[in-house]
């Protein structure tokens, strides 16, 4: 009875709007992304899977400003690039080296998973020439084995963490 209670006043003090902005948002990612993300987000232009992108001159210097940029990172010495290893929320190292299981979950804490997830331990990485290539070796073996809308990965947090603006 109390837990019916805490839905009522919950639903009383967020609104009618926003209760159903809940539900439809969680009808999306808990029933239609899992089952319809692949031809809803279709990959293929025209036609074929897009090429991966070379690490052009250009490229090189977008990866470094965005070095530059989040070079601060706490995170930074989370990847060692030559051990081919993580170590997240001082916890044991983890490999990581393609092709990775994204979706195995060595630390039961759901922090660690939005860590990994999150990419901020490969941005201050990209100053180096060498581990650039890890970095976007990593990043399409990602791409390639996580499902859109289908975990962790895509909740508001990590993918907040993502984005380059």
């Amino acid at each position: 009875m109390e837990s019916l209670r805490s839905v009522w006043l919950t639903g009383r003090r967020a609104g009618v709007r926003r209760m159903l902005f809940r539900v439809r948002r969680r009808a999306q990612l808990r029933l239609l992304n899992p089952y319809l993300a692949d031809s809803l987000y279709p990959v293929e232009v025209n036609g074929r899977a897009p090429a991966p992108p070379e690490t052009t001159p250009k490229l090189q210097e977008q990866l470094a400003w965005l070095a530059r940029l989040r070079q601060q990172s706490h995170l930074d010495a989370a990847w060692n690039v030559a051990a081919e290893s993580m170590t997240l929320l001082n916890q044991a190292a983890v490999p990581l080296q393609p092709p990775v299981d994204w979706l195995a979950r060595p630390i039961a804490d759901p922090l660690w998973s939005f860590q990994l997830h999150g990419w901020e331990w490969a941005w201050p990485k990209l100053i180096d020439p060498a581990a650039q290539t890890a970095v976007l070796n990593l990043w399409r073996d990602w791409l390639a084995q996580v499902p859109f809308g289908r975990t962790l990965a895509w909740e508001p947090y990590p993918a907040s963490r993502r984005l380059v603006v």
